[in-house]
């Protein structure tokens, strides 16, 4: 025997179901619970993403870069606001496009 679902119903019991999956998700994430994780972020000017030994440099030798690079994550596709420093930082910094960053 079936018993009709109204609209309602079904998108209440697909959500309360959905909420239950990512519980169990979140609930085994990692086993970072409860650990606030560590950000460095390095903003220098005239420093490209092939200055540093950690991203494919021979040139140059960051030791000390590269191991926090090794034992963490690293971004692989940034984008600045402006091209020169001092619009994108100042983005950076307030969270608003560098146009509106002054008014």
């Amino acid at each position: 025997m079936s018993i009709p679902l109204t609209r309602r119903q079904a998108l209440a019991s697909l959500g309360l179901g959905a909420a239950a999956l990512a519980g169990g998700a979140m609930e085994s994430g990692c086993g970072l619970l409860g650990r606030r994780p560590n950000v460095v972020l390095f903003v220098a000017d005239d420093l490209g993403s092939v200055d540093l030994r950690c991203y494919g440099s021979k040139d140059l030798l960051t030791p000390h870069i590269d191991n926090l690079a090794h034992g963490g994550v690293r971004f692989t596709q940034f984008y600045v606001t402006a091209p020169a420093c001092t619009p994108s930082r100042t983005a950076m910094l307030t969270g608003r496009q560098h146009p509106r960053a002054l008014r």
